[in-house]
């Protein structure tokens, strides 16, 4: 179809029984986890955390063995007219015609 894909950071090609599916946030200088800014250009993410907690989530609605997590390899970023938007960027570019 030619349309826009969505790649899985870590696809183990196992799509089998519940899944949690995990955005990453915006691109940009954001901390780590000790606390130092690093540059995130694909989306920050606490992977580590992020993979627990849907684990812990599937666990506690009663999934044996919890959610599988799967890290969408795509930033969050938002477009106009999005609040977290890029500064300058107005509706005007935005419009579907």
């Amino acid at each position: 179809m030619g349309g826009p894909e969505c790649k899985i950071a870590d696809d183990d090609g196992d799509w089998s029984g519940p899944i949690m599916l995990i955005m990453r946030g915006n691109s940009g200088d954001y901390e780590d986890e000790n606390g130092k800014k690093r540059q995130w250009p694909n989306g920050a993410l606490h992977d580590g955390p992020a993979k627990e907690y849907a684990v812990l989530m599937g666990s506690l609605m009663g999934f044996d063995g919890g959610f599988k997590p799967k890290v969408l390899d795509v930033k969050g970023n938002s477009k106009p007219p999005g609040r977290d938007a890029k500064p300058g960027q107005g509706r005007q570019g935005s419009r579907n015609t």
